[in-house]
């Protein structure tokens, strides 16, 4: 007991350290699939649609309002929709299956060709 009570306190520690983000857009996609009450019968469908635009630009916690004024920003775009069917068996067993449909766009006003 003492064992899993030092491997938990070191794994607290640890994840406390401090990170920096690499500067890419983060966004939480959805999640297609849901839980169910235990007495549900039959099927049943589920849409999650998400839309998201990011056009600023930061170092740091430092705005750089500049790129947006002068239109030399990155404008990225995502657009995500999850279908997803489930089917309950019993009340213990369901079976789903989800089809994400994604979309994701990025202009500037020096777009470059590779």
């Amino acid at each position: 007991m003492k064992r899993i009570y030092f491997i938990l306190i070191i794994s607290l520690v640890v994840t406390q350290i401090k990170t920096n983000a690499q500067g890419c857009v983060a966004i939480k996609g959805t999640a297609g699939v849901c839980s169910r009450p235990s007495d549900a019968k039959g099927w049943d469908l589920n849409l999650n649609t998400r839309y998201f635009k990011s056009y600023k630009h930061f170092i740091g916690t430092e705005e750089q309002k500049e790129r947006t004024d002068s239109a030399t920003n990155v404008i990225n775009h995502a657009y995500e929709l999850d279908i997803t069917a489930t089917r309950t068996i019993n009340s213990r067993w369901s079976v789903a299956m989800t089809v994400p449909i994604l979309s994701f766009a990025r202009s500037s006003k020096y777009e470059t060709l590779w």
